[in-house]
């Protein structure tokens, strides 16, 4: 019934004129432990506009799902959550010591996170973490640009820094997938569709097939 409430709830948010709002069943929902982790996840994805706070708990639960040890849906809708969610500077700052390792898939989406603050502080703190980052070549340069733009000129110096880095992993990438591509088979529709819906590869995380 719960779950059926949750979707129900995410629908009726995308009505344009008078929405009901639901967000305090949502968020109780989220913080109900007893819950499963993808219908917490999913209480918190129904929010309209993201959780216009997220209490420590809440943000522990959020951080801990981003681990490489849980499935790629969990880790998607995790940091998905978190990228629509109103941090503090302080909470943004633990935030970036995540950053530093997740994977490909959440790095994106945790970085854009970052885009609400201005704090010099905090902007730091993800230059160095994403520095570390083994993930980094993952992420758009524009997404680092925009993230960025509003911060100190200290922070965008060292923007600017790992930019140089990106730029150059990304013209390797593309040239490496232009030598893939041009030694490629002939594709299997039926095993292509198989793969892409397994669990496993969890490609529908971010793709659609047909629109």
């Amino acid at each position: 019934m719960v779950p059926g409430a949750v979707a129900a709830a995410r629908t009726l948010a995308q009505v344009k004129k008078d929405p009901p709002n639901f967000s305090e069943l949502l968020v109780a929902i989220a913080k109900n432990e007893s819950n499963p982790t993808d219908l917490r996840l999913d209480a918190l994805a129904a929010l309209p506009k993201g959780a216009n706070s997220v209490d420590p708990a809440l943000f522990d639960f959020l951080r801990a799902n981003v681990d490489s040890s849980k499935p790629v849906a969990i880790r998607v809708a995790a940091s998905g959550t978190l990228s629509r969610a109103q941090l503090s500077d302080e909470q943004l700052i633990n935030l970036s010591d995540t950053t530093e390792k997740a994977g490909p898939l959440e790095l994106p989406r945790l970085v854009g996170a970052f885009e609400q603050s201005t704090n010099e502080a905090v902007g730091m703190k993800l230059m160095v973490s994403l520095k570390k980052s083994k993930s980094l070549s993952s992420l758009r340069p524009d997404l680092l640009k925009t993230t960025c733009v509003k911060y100190p000129g200290s922070v965008q110096e060292k923007a600017t820094e790992l930019l140089s880095v990106m730029n150059v992993n990304w013209e390797k990438q593309n040239a490496h997938l232009n030598e893939l591509l041009g030694s490629l088979k002939p594709g299997d529709v039926r095993r292509g569709q198989t793969i892409f819906n397994s669990p496993k590869a969890a490609c529908y995380s971010c793709h659609k097939l047909m629109g």
